[in-house]
């Protein structure tokens, strides 16, 4: 367990004299993505030389429900910073224990993030609502999908001579009109995966 008891580590693997695991809390992380949330802090697993194979093994993050922003619950995951971004793991949630546990890559630094998931369920266009309060740039709204989108609209209703709106992917940013994503509004995307 980390030394404050936040995160437990779960291994069946039997050790020698000198080999261990190590779990130390960070006080600077890497920036999260734009639209990811840190919940609580982050945490380097080390291990010895020659200690047994960290495969199996399992973290176990507690965390405040208070920390978490409103709606994103359900949303949490456990990430691995792989030296350039966060890569997110499959995460299982237990609400009624605020425990958010997931298997662990290797050595290397894990943190949970909350984020709001929108499912975009076929291939091709899809409709969604935006769930975040206030606005957002497009740009940042979509980033954790950038590689899977190639065009956006959103209707603005008080815009007569020109209402809807468009973002493209791989186009000139002259084209796109489509700055913001509002709370509560519509919007259709095409996307190249479920």
């Amino acid at each position: 367990a980390s030394t404050d008891g936040q995160v437990v580590l779960y291994t069946d693997n039997e050790f020698a004299v000198g080999q261990f695991y190590a779990l130390h809390k960070v006080t600077v992380l890497p920036d999260p993505p734009a639209w990811a949330t840190v919940i609580g802090e982050g945490y380097r697993l080390t291990v010895s030389p020659d200690a047994p194979d960290l495969s199996g093994t399992t973290l176990n993050f507690r965390y405040m429900g208070k920390q978490v922003p409103a709606g994103e619950e359900g949303f949490l995951r456990l990430y691995d910073w792989d030296g350039a971004t966060w890569e997110p793991l499959p995460t299982t949630i237990n609400p009624d224990y605020n425990s958010a546990l997931g298997p662990v890559r290797g050595p290397g630094l894990y943190v949970l993030m909350s984020s709001l998931e929108i499912p975009l369920y076929s291939v091709g266009w899809n409709n969604f609502a935006y769930p975040v309060q206030g606005t957002r740039p497009v740009t940042q709204a979509l980033q954790s999908v950038e590689e899977y989108y190639s065009i956006v609209y959103g209707h603005v209703t008080t815009d007569t001579i020109d209402p809807w709106k468009v973002h493209g992917a791989d186009v000139p940013d002259w084209v796109n009109d489509l700055k913001t994503f509002r709370y509560g509004q519509g919007y259709w995307i095409n996307v190249t995966q479920p």
